[in-house]
């Protein structure tokens, strides 16, 4: 019994690997390249975890698009402190990927600005999307913040400004609210896209809030998506009385807002 299972196992082992180096090279070959690059900003330690897995879930499955994560250590304070806790952000950063089983390109930048840094980095790596952290001082009158500001000025791609309130997989439906024109901005695909991605990662229905021709566009396109998502439209036009939107919003919902620049 010894001297047929050594025989046989060699030859079946040889053919096992065979194949499954061709399965490897079938899935390689499936992966598409969109030539788009994520960034995720890190900026307070205990948000790392949170920022790191909203941009992983940005990532569609089988895309090798990349994930990069920014630590930006300012000139004007003690470079040893700053470096040491950009250092640490990162490496929590990487071992959370890795969890995962995603991978992260580590950045790290000097300046006095961290907008420009941000800036400079979205040019110099062609990134295509970029998560920021909302700021802790956010209030009514400084909503965004004065970084957020300058990134939105100054550069073109499809800006994510994440607030975390509770883990990711205890939210049941995304709750998007859409500025009026939002169709004939030239991101609206993309940022469409991107929210089919989410919904889909964490197996989320939609409700839409925007005008009629933002509606009839979002139809279409979700009509057009491979794997369509279940979704209810609401023609929404009261913009002046925003807050009303709060009487929709239930406990386990994400709620995006589309705005433009």
């Amino acid at each position: 019994l010894i001297l047929i299972s050594c025989a046989v196992s060699s030859f079946v082992v040889e053919k096992a690997a065979a194949n499954l180096a061709l399965e490897a090279e079938k899935e390689a070959e499936d992966e598409i390249d969109t030539g788009e690059k994520i960034l995720i900003t890190l900026a307070y330690p205990d948000t790392v975890t949170e920022m790191v897995d909203f941009g992983l879930i940005l990532k569609p499955e089988k895309n090798n698009v990349p994930v990069y994560a920014l630590t930006i250590v300012s000139d004007d304070e003690d470079n040893n402190t700053s470096q040491a806790s950009g250092k640490k952000m990162m490496e929590k950063a990487i071992e959370q990927a890795a969890a995962a089983e995603n991978t992260i390109i580590p950045l790290m930048r000097y300046d006095m600005n961290i907008s420009n840094a941000i800036i400079y980095t979205i040019k110099e790596q062609n990134i295509t999307d970029v998560v920021i952290g909302l700021h802790k001082n956010a209030n009514q009158k400084d909503f965004l913040g004065p970084i957020a500001e300058n990134i939105l000025s100054r550069s073109g791609e499809t800006i994510f400004i994440y607030k975390n309130v509770q883990p990711f997989n205890t939210l049941n439906r995304m709750v998007v609210a859409i500025l009026p024109n939002a169709e004939r901005e030239s991101g609206f695909q993309h940022w469409f896209s991107r929210i089919l991605t989410i919904a889909k990662a964490g197996g989320l229905s939609f409700q839409f809030f925007a005008s009629e021709p933002t509606i009839s566009q979002l139809k279409k396109m979700n009509a057009l998506s491979p794997s369509p998502v279940t979704a209810l439209y609401n023609v929404f036009t009261s913009w002046e009385d925003f807050l009303i939107l709060s009487r929709e919003l239930k406990q386990n919902d994400l709620f995006v807002i589309v705005s433009s620049r």
